[in-house]
């Protein structure tokens, strides 16, 4: 069973490797938290796709390397 500990000034929780495999998470992935009722619901946040793929791309992952060109 996880327990909520400290890191830093914040307090986590760690999520079990075989739900994160189930569920296919990675580190860095973005969620989002909401609570319901006495219960903390973490969904995977959906990328913004309203500059089309490039945009998406640069979000998920950080910064883009200077060789790829995402202009075109």
């Amino acid at each position: 069973m996880p327990f909520i500990k400290k890191w830093g000034t914040a307090l986590v929780v760690r999520i079990p490797g075989a739900l994160v495999r189930s569920l296919g998470l990675r580190e860095d992935d973005q969620v989002a938290l909401r609570a319901e009722g006495d219960s903390i619901a973490v969904s995977r946040k959906e990328l913004p796709m309203e500059d089309g793929f490039p945009e998406a791309f640069r979000n998920a992952r950080g910064l883009v390397g200077p060789d790829i060109d995402l202009k075109s």
